[in-house]
């Protein structure tokens, strides 16, 4: 490299050598960008027009039994009309917030909240869901214990405690005619 050139300082030994001599100088002033804590989970949460369900999950999140894990909360908007994108900036400032103009879809508004991500898994949450504390850091340790699982879904329960069923087995002529959805078990 050029002598004018500064070389980055990124590699473990560099970044522990700064921590152990942290006292004599700024490491920060070596670096371009801010130095930051990569967050273990981003928890995506998309939104649209449920306000007071938003502020209830983003509490749940904070008050959440997050042990030894790092993560970050990011607000994806569908284009709200309720104030629901300036409830969480100001009452939630460390979560990251994205505004769309309008409502472009669940799976589009997740898909840019993982891309501002660099986390290294993602959680996804409907606007309406309470977490309860102990549950992520169980699914956390569980994908961690577990390389070869690439998706784990959570317990849903409903208010009074009772299961909610989340999933379907798959499409026969069998469960279409006597499943739980079926005209037959109404």
């Amino acid at each position: 490299q050029a002598a004018n050139e500064t070389l980055p300082l990124r590699d473990a030994f560099s970044v522990l050598f700064f921590v152990s001599v942290g006292m004599l100088f700024d490491p920060q002033m070596l670096f371009d960008e801010p130095l930051r804590v990569l967050a273990v989970v981003a928890i995506i949460l998309v939104g649209l027009n449920a306000n007071r369900f938003v502020k209830e999950c983003i509490e749940t999140c904070l008050k959440a039994d997050w042990s030894r894990h790092s993560y970050e909360i990011i607000y994806v908007d569908n284009g709200s009309k309720d104030a629901s994108v300036e409830m969480v900036r100001e009452h939630f400032p460390t979560v990251r917030v994205i505004a769309n103009d309008s409502n472009l879809g669940y799976c589009i508004a997740a898909n840019q909240g993982a891309r501002i991500s660099e986390a290294r898994q993602f959680f996804f949450l409907n606007d309406d869901t309470i977490v309860y504390p102990d549950a992520l850091p169980i699914v956390i340790d569980y994908l961690d214990a577990h390389p070869e699982v690439g998706v784990v879904g959570s317990r849903l329960l409903n208010t009074d405690l009772t299961d909610q069923w989340s999933g379907r087995r798959f499409p026969s002529m069998w469960n279409a005619i006597l499943g739980r959805r079926s005209w037959l078990s109404k």
